[in-house]
């Protein structure tokens, strides 16, 4: 079993930020919005945050009441996004209530970080993948830091949210996988797969000891347990069968706001 340290990696690309920002001025600022009390979105915002403020990048961070009205936030969001002075941000997600969805779509396709704006969306699903996101960009260099080759695996997928199951799932049959989502898996369950994805924001919901030997697997779950931050994956099962495990925390997280902050630099040259 290979483990995988996010935070390694983080440290070259983090190097590759510094020399990219050696050569540009920056002018305009990143914009953050995050609205409700999400304890786990509160620790990524923060992870984004102490990083820009460690390579001196200009960062906004909107705050909003998840108990305000739609049409409320939807001003502020606009109102946050419409100014000049801002050159890329993102909405955090998950959003606290399903009649916030279109609240993405008050991000300009030019300012769009993360991609999950309508025009960014529909460019991706097209199979233009000249744009990436920071998930998907994050499990792209996993994937070639370990030499994985996806065509004809078997890739499953649990949990098929809009910012990491569903993009990887359509990057991952791509590259040429056989892809499976499981929306409603139970602990204990057998999971026969190549190279298991997960995404469900449930604590320890899946245990080593159910996965097939010499699976790889990448976990994106995200929870917070008595103040910790937990994965999908319980670390403490059984994992030594597996082959290569990407651990929540420690693992994309990492990668996933590195890329966030090249994705930012990469619109200011849009």
């Amino acid at each position: 079993m290979r483990l995988f340290n996010g935070k390694l990696h983080a440290t070259k690309i983090k190097n590759d930020i510094k020399q990219q920002l050696s050569t540009l001025k920056l002018s305009k600022k990143l914009a953050i919005v995050i609205i409700g009390s999400d304890p786990a979105s509160f620790k990524y915002v923060q992870l984004k945050e102490r990083l820009c403020q460690e390579l001196s990048i200009p960062i906004e961070v909107c705050r909003l009441a998840g108990s305000m009205a739609d049409s409320e936030l939807y001003n502020k969001v606009q109102k946050v996004f419409s100014d000049p002075d801002v050159g890329g941000g993102i909405i955090q997600l998950p959003l606290p209530r399903e009649t916030l969805c279109d609240v993405l779509d008050t991000l300009p396709e030019s300012k769009d970080i993360d991609l999950l704006s309508k025009p960014g969306l529909d460019k991706f699903y097209a199979g233009d993948l000249g744009r990436l996101s920071p998930v998907v960009r994050a499990f792209s260099y996993f994937l070639a830091e370990n030499n994985f080759d996806l065509f004809g695996k078997r890739v499953t997928v649990i949990g098929y949210g809009e910012l990491v199951g569903k993009p990887l799932e359509f990057f991952c049959k791509n590259l040429g996988a056989v892809t499976q989502i499981v929306n409603d898996y139970h602990t204990s369950t057998q999971i026969d797969t190549d190279f298991l994805i997960l995404s469900s924001g449930v604590s320890n919901l899946v245990k080593g000891e159910n996965i097939s030997r010499g699976c790889s697997v990448v976990d994106f779950g995200y929870s917070v347990v008595n103040g910790k931050t937990v994965g999908d994956l319980d670390m403490k099962s059984r994992l030594d069968h597996l082959d290569a495990i990407s651990p929540s925390p420690g693992g994309m997280g990492p990668l996933v706001v590195c890329f966030f902050v090249k994705n930012f630099l990469d619109t200011l040259n849009l």
